[in-house]
């Protein structure tokens, strides 16, 4: 246990997941496994019996490792240059948490290139959408203005060149998905599978009800909505509802994808739809 004091209230902040059996020092693998700027880390501020999730920072160097709340820490080996970066085709930089013994990236996909350099397309016209049999992607509503919160949409066909998530990663499969679905379950999310990987703002009441989540783990979904096949290429349900492609076929037309919903708030549901529909994507290291 690491103790510091913030403002004259004691923060405990419990390092022992991230280091590994053999050493009590945080080497450069605990350090990525922190999560870093959108990833978080239990910790305990107002005597609650509840935890709570601290975003965490580091320096760019000089061993500081910073808490939401303005508390910090000196802890050596810790700076920002010894942390690996994770960049897509364009340069695009992302976070990653840890969760059981999978690394996930901690937002969504936002690349307009494959991991080779190849150009997606970026395809706004809805019946051209539809009609498409190869890789493309839009922002929601053809706005880019949704890009930095929600990332892209992609159809499944970009999703099965292989080649969309950044080298060194890839979109998980059908079971990766139910991997991840069967951790939570085991560890206390049993049937709010969902609430745990929900972000903790961002998402619309529904029926009068919040619809925020826990994000337990510092994944962060948000509610980035879809685009449609049978509306004829039409955005849907951002704000209420997020949807995000697996990388497993089911027959030639349709595949695999894992969403969140209001309609069942807690749960991470599985659903499969057609390759056409422009889907968030999520990339797991392999």
């Amino acid at each position: 246990m690491l103790s510091l004091t913030n403002n004259g209230a004691a923060t405990t902040i419990d390092l022992s997941p991230y280091l590994d059996n053999t050493n009590t020092q945080l080497d450069s693998t605990d350090i990525a496994n922190l999560g870093f700027v959108a990833g978080g880390i239990t910790t305990e501020v107002d005597a609650s019996v509840t935890n709570e999730i601290q975003q965490l920072s580091v320096s760019l160097s000089g061993d500081t490792l910073y808490l939401q709340n303005v508390g910090f820490v000196i802890i050596t080996g810790i700076s920002l240059a010894n942390v690996p970066v994770i960049n897509d085709a364009d340069g695009n930089v992302y976070t990653s948490v840890t969760i059981g013994i999978q690394e996930w990236m901690a937002e969504n996909l936002r690349t307009t290139k494959y991991s080779d350099g190849t150009v997606i397309p970026n395809v706004t016209d809805d019946d051209l959408w539809v009609s498409l049999n190869t890789g493309a992607w839009s922002h929601y509503d053809n706005d880019s203005q949704y890009d930095t919160i929600y990332g892209k949409l992609y159809n499944f066909y970009a999703v099965e060149t292989g080649k969309l998530c950044p080298i060194g990663w890839h979109v998980p499969t059908d079971n990766e998905w139910t991997l991840l679905s069967d951790y939570l379950t085991a560890n206390g999310h049993n049937g709010t599978e969902g609430k745990a990987l929900k972000a903790t703002s961002g998402w619309e009441d529904y029926n009068g009800e919040s619809e925020n989540g826990t994000d337990n783990y510092g994944w962060s979904g948000l509610p980035g909505g879809d685009r449609g096949y049978y509306s004829g290429g039409i955005f849907h349900n951002v704000g209420l509802n997020g949807f995000w492609w697996s990388s497993s076929e089911i027959i030639t037309t349709t595949a695999w994808d894992r969403y969140l919903s209001p309609s069942f708030p807690d749960l991470l549901s599985r659903n499969g739809n057609r390759k056409e529909y422009g889907f968030s994507v999520r990339c797991l290291r392999d």
